[in-house]
Formats: structure tokens, C-alpha cells, sequence
């Protein structure tokens, strides 16, 4: 199971939650703050390049010691 697998299924945990209705108003204040912040956080794991690679640094000069 990969990251993006456990935020998803607490994603879906928390918003089975709001919909029940059963969750006192704080409770499901910080229910909508958890699907909201998992929705920034998938969001941002897209735009994030994980397969970088690196720089060429055969050409590079060093300095002797």
C-alpha cells in the first residue's frame, strides 16, 4: 500500500463521518479540516517530479586538496 493509498482511504474515512451526520459540530469541523488538507496534500503530490534526474557534474572541475 503506497502513501497516496492511506491518505485516500482516511480521505474517504473522515467524509464517511460528515455524511453520517452523527458527529458533534466540532468533531465534524475538524473532519472537513482532514478531507480538506488531504485534498492540498494529493494535489500537491502531483505536481511533484519524483523522478528527477541528477545533475551532470562529470565536466565539473575540482579543486586539488
Amino acid at each position: 500500500m503506497s502513501i497516496k493509498d492511506d491518505l485516500n482511504n482516511v480521505r474517504v474515512w473522515a467524509q464517511d463521518k460528515i455524511n453520517a451526520g452523527q458527529e458533534p459540530p466540532w468533531a465534524w469541523y475538524q473532519y472537513m479540516k482532514l478531507v480538506e488538507t488531504i485534498d492540498a496534500i494529493q494535489a500537491s503530490m502531483g505536481t511533484i517530479d519524483t523522478k528527477r534526474e541528477r545533475p551532470d557534474t562529470s565536466n565539473d572541475i575540482t579543486m586539488p586538496m
